[in-house]
């Protein structure tokens, strides 16, 4: 009888790992896309000079790319097509 209970315990606290699981995973796509308008809106307002970047040896346009690049991912994700769009003509730019 003891180990019926202990075995429910078990369930119980599996049950709420993943529900904490879950949450935490909720809000970590939440602050991903957060993130990824907050970039947006700085990229789109004051653009990204690509050029200048590549003669200043301490700015990592490879890093710059990157974040282009998953934010492109999210936007698609989102079906938020023009934002895509925009992304994709910075990304031209490079």
């Amino acid at each position: 009888m003891m180990e019926d209970f202990e075995d429910f315990e078990d369930q119980d606290d599996e049950m709420e790992i993943l529900i904490r699981n879950t949450e935490m995973k909720h809000d970590m796509n939440m602050m991903r896309i957060k993130l990824a308008n907050e970039n947006y809106d700085v990229v789109t307002a004051k653009g990204i000079d690509f050029a200048t970047m590549r003669k200043e040896e301490n700015n990592d346009v490879v890093h710059i790319l990157k974040v282009l690049g998953d934010m492109l991912e999210i936007f698609e994700e989102l079906e938020e097509y023009e934002k895509c769009s925009k992304i994709n003509k910075i990304l031209q730019t490079a």
